[in-house]
């Protein structure tokens, strides 16, 4: 909150002062406004906190899109445990991901994504 002068120390490791910043994150709706947040320390887990995050959001989630840090089969189990059947999830997975042949359930959405991106790239 006062500025990129703590995120550089931290990224570079150019002070020894004990800095601390923190993380926010916000669930968007399909009109720009804001229906979940959470703000963290630096050292929380992103798809911990979004998993947290579903419980404030009221209305049906239609689409749930995130970057690769919230690939992880708890927030999946966590997206199906919404109750939404149909819902479209749009997080890429890791580089290093690979297809697990015991994928149940939403699990095997990852799997689809994983074939896709081998078949006509990441982009």
């Amino acid at each position: 909150m006062l500025g990129d002068g703590e995120w550089l120390a931290h990224k570079h490791k150019t002070s020894n002062k004990r800095r601390s910043w923190r993380k926010l994150h916000l669930g968007i709706d399909g009109d720009g406004y804001i229906i979940a947040s959470a703000l963290i320390d630096r050292i929380a887990d992103d798809a911990c906190v979004a998993i947290s995050m579903l419980e404030q959001i009221e209305d049906s989630i239609a689409q749930f899109t995130a970057d690769g840090a919230y690939d992880s089969r708890p927030m999946y189990e966590a997206l199906a445990a919404a109750g939404i059947t149909d819902i479209q999830i749009v997080i890429p997975p890791m580089k290093t991901a690979s297809v697990d042949a015991r994928a149940t359930g939403v699990w095997c959405r990852r799997n689809e994504a994983i074939e896709s991106i081998d078949s006509v790239g990441k982009r």
